[in-house]
């Protein structure tokens, strides 16, 4: 995983993406806690966190609405 577009850095069709992409992404290893994600996806730097392997290959995205809905489910759906 080298860099990622996002909607707000699209410009003209004409644009090269290497000079749109950002390549300070937020990253996790999927064994992650949850919990550890919050203070990276709550200071509004980072809208989503790459999730990549040992071998820096994407492997998923964990987005604020994903954190949100993980949070709501263990503390409202399901309070034990």
């Amino acid at each position: 995983m080298v860099g990622a577009v996002s909607a707000g850095t699209l410009g003209g069709d004409r644009q090269l993406v290497g000079t749109l992409m950002q390549t300070i992404l937020a990253r996790a290893a999927p064994t992650t806690p949850i919990g550890g994600l919050l203070d990276v996806l709550s200071r509004g730097e980072h809208h989503e966190v790459w999730v990549v392997d040992a071998d820096d290959l994407l492997v998923g995205v964990l987005t604020q609405t994903d954190l949100l809905a993980a949070l709501y489910r263990a503390r409202v759906v399901d309070p034990s």
